[in-house]
């Protein structure tokens, strides 16, 4: 070994692995300072980095076995590792892939229909590990985006930055609002509040339209077909936003008792909104904010 230490090729093998060592710490340590939304628009050029970093060190393992002659085994050791590290694969997970996809689109400035949006906040979500439904979570992780970009001259990264802010500011004051939109205002106690499988999970509204796809979730027609045509538009495979299950299939079959249901809700709360306003208007003498009530519920 004393010999093959003094050899050029082991001596310029090993520097070369010292410094294509150094370089991947170097790689790392910046990501790893950085927020987790940072790591995902800048996934692949991350993989990409690594996995460069990679083959280099087998190319000059590679370098290194020429110098070990008279060392069988030692020789066969750095042989594998050589091949093992031209051959290794650095990649982002499917979900990782999608979000990255997602952010690369909201990049380019182009906005996004209500579904769309929340369907986006379920995928960032899964892939922070968070529950989508934890805004202030959320909203935490945008914010550390923002101070990683303080600096950045990168467009795409700061339209990614204001449209993620703009959409979780957005969400967060929909989840605040406490009147459902029901198609009909809420006068007292004795309105129905719907169930919570009436509401779709991309729009938080009642749904008019409710199908069930593959994946056995239900969703407003339209508000899935919008995301559909995004997930088409953004080159990647179509998911169900809540479950993120890759969909073979773009089916969406009537959930005809869930319709059913939320028909019978309407109507029982539409009749409940008659009765009152009939009370109203036997009322005597009349109170001027009661009849207009009835008035603003006609129209």
């Amino acid at each position: 070994l004393a010999e093959a230490s003094e050899s050029p090729s082991v001596l310029t093998a090993l520097k070369g692995i010292a410094g294509d060592l150094a370089k991947a710490a170097e790689t790392v340590s910046v990501y790893r300072e950085r927020s987790k939304i940072y790591v995902l628009v800048n996934c692949r050029s991350l993989c990409s980095a690594l996995q460069d970093r990679t083959v280099g060190i087998g190319g000059w393992l590679a370098l290194l076995e020429t110098g070990l002659s008279g060392h069988a085994d030692l020789r066969k050791k750095v042989a594998d590792l050589s091949r093992d590290m031209k051959q290794a694969q650095f990649k982002v997970t499917e979900n990782e892939e999608r979000v990255f996809c997602t952010l690369q689109r909201e990049g380019q400035g182009k906005p996004a229909t209500k579904a769309v949006q929340s369907a986006i906040v379920m995928d960032l979500a899964r892939a922070l590990g968070i529950d989508p439904s934890n805004h202030t979570e959320l909203s935490k992780h945008v914010k550390l985006l923002k101070n990683d970009l303080a600096r950045s001259n990168s467009v795409s990264e700061r339209r990614i930055l204001i449209s993620l802010e703009r959409i979780i500011d957005t969400l967060s004051v929909r989840s605040n609002i406490s009147a459902l939109d029901l198609g009909f205002d809420v006068e007292d106690d004795s309105q129905i509040l719907p169930f919570k499988n009436f509401l779709c999970p991309l729009t938080k509204e009642v749904m008019k339209e409710p199908v069930v796809l593959e994946s056995s979730q239900t969703y407003e027609r339209t508000a899935i077909e919008y995301w559909f045509q995004r997930c088409l538009e953004d080159g990647r495979d179509p998911t169900c936003p809540v479950t993120g299950q890759i969909l073979s299939s773009l089916e969406q079959k009537p959930n005809i008792g869930l319709a059913g249901a939320i028909e019978e809700w309407v109507n029982r709360n539409i009749e409940i909104q008659i009765n009152l306003s009939v009370k109203y208007l036997r009322e005597d003498p009349p109170m001027m904010d009661h009849v207009e009530r009835v008035m603003s519920n006609v129209y």
